[in-house]
């Protein structure tokens, strides 16, 4: 009411405020014609002019919230502004990423109006978030074929054909949007990258140096470029363009998020930590640069604050089955085993189809000693990912602390299906000394030795195999195998000790033992101690 009377004391003001909000929105003048708008709101506000007007200057301010309440009530209004407020709601909408209505406003607009190129170009923008290829493709085939100049429509149709992995063909587009603006740094530097996904390393570098001749301020263009260095294996270029980039915008989290993960491929995991950590401050809500985090303080023995890191991921996730995965790995590194048994089942009630789930817990059951637990869930973890080595190698090793030695030996040899796993070998051949296959206990050294030529221990195997075998002088050479690669390797000694006495070697068994005692420790120099006393006894007998 106090409203209406000041309408009538001064009739023409609010259409004088009207007239020169809409005047300073026309000039650009954005919070200028704001506050007039206010006003002319404030006087008359059953006018939804005014209201539309202001929600403009709003959007022009990135008051997008705002906008949208304005252009609500214009067409609460005034159901006839509906064409341009669908528009205009539209483009708010999107820009506070409420893409679902968003779409709904735009394609209200452009049933309405199906030729207004700005909306079609705002809509396939919103597809491409959402990885609507085919509608986002369709957008802007249709505004190319009304524009067919339009820069912007050629850029977005290149980055869609690099999500599309479509690298050659993002390349014609940005072609044709370099051909458009031929000083466009955005426009170079999306090539580059184009033609770095395309495995055209030299010709990035010349897009991406392009791009920063253009604009040195252009920080993509410095990440592109650091991404191409470090695709190539040039570290310290890569580094050094990422910090270009991070010069230019501190919280360009990508290029943190990127510079991190060179940072732990080189093993500069602190400074991998600090980029991880500057992430967080930008946007505490990052899951996955948690998880990340959390696993790289593993890496450097803190747990516990890496454990800090899994709890805030379910904190935001109460269902992360992965968090408790990654606290159970961390109570089995911990010692901690029916702590991690349980995490690890909470993860197996969330996610009952996925098998690492089955086989952590299996090694917490391992570790707990309850091998038929272990059994169990290694082979359900088989049954999910049948081609995993690991899970075939774990059941083995459980399987013998069964005594399963044949159910064990199966498994040895199904976790070859990874020809270069020493581990596998070694085990099998451990098992088939337990077996008393001796020859195939040697068989397995040698694929040992075929793979790692100074691998001491398989040396020292054969060795300890021919010597049960009765093959003497087969033993000899391959204990001095084992003492050629390791001099100082007092289980050797001792064992080419028992093969001298074996072979009436006494005076050489003596000087190995005197080498072992030499290298051994204490509590092995007792047993080769009491092996020299035999030697000496022998000895002794024979002069006599």
């Amino acid at each position: 009411m106090a409203l209406g009377f000041i309408k009538n004391l001064f009739p023409d003001r609010a259409e004088q405020l009207l007239d020169e909000g809409i005047g300073g929105y026309r000039e650009s003048q954005y919070k200028e014609a704001l506050k007039s708008l206010q006003e002319a709101v404030a006087l008359n506000p059953k006018d939804p002019e005014g209201y539309f007007y202001r929600g403009l200057c709003y959007q022009q301010l990135q008051m997008h919230i705002e906008a949208i309440k304005d252009f609500d009530h214009v067409l609460s209004l005034d159901p006839q502004f509906r064409s341009i407020i669908y528009y205009a709601r539209g483009v708010s909408y999107k820009y506070t990423n409420q893409d679902d209505y968003a779409l709904e406003d735009l394609n209200l607009f452009l049933t309405l109006k199906s030729s207004y190129t700005n909306a079609i170009y705002h809509r396939a923008q919103i597809y491409h978030k959402k990885k609507d290829f085919d509608r986002a493709q369709k957008d802007l085939h249709n505004l190319l074929t009304r524009v067919p100049d339009h820069f912007e429509a050629h850029i977005l149709s290149g980055l869609i054909k690099i999500d599309m992995q479509d690298y050659r063909r993002a390349i014609t587009f940005f072609n044709s949007a370099i051909q458009l603006r031929p000083n466009s740094s955005e426009a170079w530097a999306y090539r580059g990258r184009a033609k770095f996904l395309a495995k055209l390393s030299s010709e990035a570098i010349y897009d991406l140096r392009k791009a920063i001749t253009l604009n040195p301020r252009n920080h993509q263009a410095f990440y592109f470029l650091g991404a191409v260095y470090a695709g190539i294996n040039s570290s310290l270029d890569a580094l050094r363009e990422l910090g270009n980039s991070l010069q230019i915008k501190k919280d360009y989290m990508e290029a943190l998020d990127f510079r991190a993960n060179l940072f732990i491929k080189l093993e500069r995991f602190e400074e991998a930590l600090t980029d991880f950590n500057k992430i967080l401050e930008i946007d505490p809500e990052r899951k996955e640069i948690h998880e990340r985090r959390g696993m790289l303080k593993k890496v450097l023995n803190d747990t516990e604050s890496a454990k800090e890191d899994f709890y805030k991921v379910l904190e935001m996730h109460p269902n992360d089955p992965n968090s408790y995965f990654l606290l159970g790995d961390i109570e089995i590194a911990n010692g901690n085993f029916d702590k991690a048994a349980d995490l690890l089942t909470r993860a197996i009630e969330l996610a009952p189809e996925d098998s690492k789930y089955y086989n952590e817990r299996g090694l917490a059951y391992f570790k707990l000693k309850q091998f038929a637990e272990s059994v169990q869930d290694f082979t359900r973890a088989i049954h999910l990912t049948k081609d995993n080595y690991m899970m075939y190698y774990n059941r083995a090793l459980a399987r013998i602390e069964q005594h399963d030695f044949s159910g064990a030996l199966a498994d040895l040899t199904k976790s070859l299906i990874k020809p270069d796993f020493i581990n596998a070998y070694a085990a099998r051949a451990e098992l088939k000394i337990k077996m008393e296959d001796f020859t195939g206990a040697i068989m397995d050294f040698d694929h040992i030795i075929h793979l790692d030529a100074l691998h001491k221990r398989a040396y020292f195997m054969k060795a300890f195999c021919y010597n049960l075998l009765g093959e003497h002088d087969n033993a000899l050479r391959e204990i001095n195998r084992a003492i050629k690669v390791d001099p100082k390797y007092a289980d050797a000694y001792y064992l080419r000790a028992l093969i001298n006495m074996s072979m009436l070697y006494y005076k050489a068994a003596k000087t190995d033992c005197e080498m072992a005692l030499k290298h051994g420790t204490v509590d092995f120099r007792e047993k080769t101690a009491r092996l020299l006393l035999e030697i000496n006894r022998k000895t002794t007998q024979l002069s006599e």
